[in-house]
């Protein structure tokens, strides 16, 4: 019979070993994936000195190869390690160890030299000096994967019930601790085989992206020598025939010269969107209101005529930009306006800008056709047309080409429309350290 000392002992130790297990649980789960393996290891040293084991380790079981690894040992004082010599063990050579943690149950044997002589786990044991050891399961997803050994080699080492049950808490936290090793190297795996194929996939379409330019780039270029041939031929022609020309003949001629302008915009529009990929940004402190000032004076010829009424409410404080591109993004913003805008009379037509969050938002506002947000997808894509030729003439690039611009300055460019009620196109631009500027 237990005496209340005996008890009282028993409980202390119970209770100091329910700590040790708190505090390595608690240091598990706030460990990072790269300190797991220092902890598994500070765990069977204080685990096997707690208990008084001179040999802690950890055994893992491979089904794929049928062979056995020792991972993880510590070693009391003294004793010698045995890692290097337990590692692509058969597991058929240990069968006792591999069917009892099978069945989900201990194996634990008091005292090896009880074994008969010549008793296979006998013959494994006592080479190595081992008097005593028990060793429990491990399970990792419902699947037994290896075990936890705890071997006494001074002397023989009973273990009672009570450290037992502790013990198989023990081998619970370290399944929990590998099944969570896993997972995150797994993750970790995954993750870099993701950024990896992100980064190939990017260098793939920089590297296309580049080669389509480039290729826009020369064809544009090469077309442009051919096209002014064919436009100074087409004045030759016209001034020859002059004197017998009918009215068939003559508005072939004119099909044919605006076939030859329509294809030299194109191929303006087109370089000039190449044009932007490769150029790099000059910043300087760009005037929006004389920049629109310019852009409308340029577009004076398409105003002939036309009943217009312009609201132009731009501050005159510069923002950190390119002007040079600011102009090509105004340009074809207030260009597209006019054009749509033709049947209007009159026709009105507002830019003006707001801040928003460290934002300067410009825009274009006009009363002109519009267009369904249906084919919204299409509205900044390059050589995409919401309209018909033969009802607006254009090339469908400027609108790409102010996208590129607005991302090439870290902002971004939208709109909002409905048929036959006008539009708006809005794009943002970083306002830099002062801007004054209020919604319009």
């Amino acid at each position: 019979m237990k005496t209340d000392s005996t008890l009282k002992h028993i409980s202390d130790r119970r209770i100091r070993f329910h700590r040790i297990i708190m505090r390595l649980a608690t240091d598990f789960v706030n460990a990072p994936l790269e300190n797991l393996d220092k902890h598994i290891q500070d765990m069977l040293q204080t685990v096997g000195q707690f208990i008084g084991a001179d040999r802690v380790y950890v055994f893992d079981y491979d089904f794929s190869s049928g062979l056995g690894f020792n991972v993880y040992e510590w070693c009391a004082e003294g004793i010698t390690p045995e890692i290097d010599n337990l590692q692509h063990i058969p597991m058929e050579h240990f069968s006792l160890w591999f069917n009892t943690h099978l069945a989900g149950e201990i194996l634990f044997i008091p005292q090896v030299l009880d074994l008969p002589v010549g008793d296979p786990t006998r013959d494994i044991l006592e080479p190595q000096e081992i008097q005593s050891l028990v060793t429990l399961p491990i399970f990792e997803q419902g699947r037994c994967t290896g075990f936890i050994g705890f071997d006494a080699v001074k002397q023989a080492r009973h273990w009672n019930e009570d450290e037992i049950t502790l013990l198989r808490v023990l081998a619970e936290l370290l399944s929990n601790i590998r099944d969570r090793k896993r997972t995150q190297e797994a993750l970790v795996a995954l993750n870099e085989s993701l950024e990896q194929r992100i980064e190939e996939r990017t260098a793939e379409l920089q590297l296309l992206n580049e080669e389509l330019e480039a290729f826009s780039y020369s064809v544009s270029h090469d077309l442009k020598a051919p096209l002014r041939h064919i436009q100074s031929f087409l004045t030759v022609i016209r001034r020859k025939v002059q004197p017998v020309m009918d009215d068939d003949l003559n508005r072939y001629m004119q099909f044919v010269e605006t076939a030859a302008k329509s294809m030299k915009a194109t191929i303006e529009e087109l370089l000039q969107f190449s044009k932007i990929g490769k150029q790099p940004l000059h910043k300087r402190s760009a005037d929006m209101a004389v920049i629109v000032e310019e852009v409308l004076r340029e577009l004076e010829p398409e105003q002939v005529g036309r009943e217009i009424e312009w609201t132009i409410e731009l501050p005159h404080e510069g923002i950190p930009a390119d002007p040079g591109m600011m102009k090509i993004i105004w340009m074809n913003l207030l260009s597209n306006a006019l054009k749509y805008t033709r049947t209007r009379a009159p026709a009105r037509i507002a830019a003006g800008a707001w801040q928003e969050e460290g934002d300067i938002v410009f825009f274009v506002r006009d009363n002109g056709v519009g267009f369904d947000m249906a084919h919204y997808d299409r509205l900044f894509a390059a050589f995409q047309r919401l309209h018909s030729d033969e009802t607006f003439e254009g090339s469908g690039i400027g609108l790409a080409t102010a996208k590129r611009i607005v991302q090439k300055h870290g902002g971004r460019i939208w709109a909002e429309s409905k048929p036959d009620e006008g539009a708006g196109f809005y794009f943002s631009m970083p306002a830099g350290e002062d801007p004054a500027i209020t919604a319009v």
